[in-house]
């Protein structure tokens, strides 16, 4: 189908030095970390590369361990039947169309299609990069909350505090709903995990303090990472020149 779309871009390094693989057809083998945020901290994602003909001798001649490189390509899923367990095998692997060596500046192709504007789609990707280590060194300021009105006199000095058993409930449910939204951000679910997207913020004690912390978190998500949809993939890799 013409609106199906099977394709990959990635940055990272190499975790080793290219392998050839005894094929008919020249082929190498190699694996890529890309580093992504989570929880506050850096973590790689390794991704298998398989090359061909041209491109495949490109990489094992030039290529080292460590290296950047940018890649362009396609999902595949492999299936084998381990001769050892006599059991079905499967691993996902990227067939790659483009190779940049990103810090050599030489690219290599398969041929079958023609080649980006490489140094336009890298100009873009390292921009991005900057927007992004940017918004992460100067997090935004999280809205006030808004000032009680009248004067406020302390509960205690009325007489004892009063707990209303449904306010403790709305107030939990609000905080669970809140962590279950957010809590791949803020693992373990601690509040001073919350003052890295919002500092100075104290906890709620009731439901609509909850629900407020909750639209502050989202603003201040969206504020730190930049906003990249599918739509802009294909002039992305054109050089970014129709999104310009």
């Amino acid at each position: 189908m013409a609106s199906d779309l099977n394709r990959v871009l990635l940055s990272g390094r190499l975790g080793a030095d290219p392998e050839r693989r005894r094929t008919r057809r020249p082929c190498a083998v190699f694996r890529v970390a890309a580093n992504h945020l989570e929880c506050g901290g850096e973590h790689a994602e390794w991704f298998r590369i398989v090359t061909w003909d041209a491109l495949a001798e490109g990489c094992l001649e030039a290529l080292r361990r460590g290296a950047p490189v940018m890649i362009l390509g396609r999902l595949q899923t492999r299936i084998w039947v381990d001769q050892a367990t006599r059991q079905e095998r499967s691993v996902v692997e990227v067939v790659a169309s483009f190779v940049l060596d990103a810090r050599g500046g030489r690219s290599w192709s398969d041929g079958d299609v023609s080649e980006p504007e490489w140094e336009a789609a890298a100009a873009a990707l390292a921009a991005m990069n900057a927007d992004l280590d940017a918004a992460l060194d100067a997090p935004p300021t999280p809205p006030a909350l808004p000032e009680p009105s009248g004067e406020w006199t302390p509960q205690w000095e009325a007489g004892p505090p009063v707990r209303d058993p449904a306010a403790i409930r709305r107030c939990r449910a609000a905080r669970r709903a809140f962590f279950e939204r957010w809590g791949h951000l803020v693992r373990p679910r601690r509040f001073s995990e919350i003052r890295r997207f919002l500092p100075g913020v104290d906890e709620p004690t009731t439901a609509e303090g909850w629900n407020l912390l909750a639209e502050q978190m989202a603003a201040a998500v969206a504020a730190r990472v930049p906003a990249f949809s599918v739509e802009d993939l294909p002039a992305y890799l054109a050089g970014v020149s129709a999104a310009a």
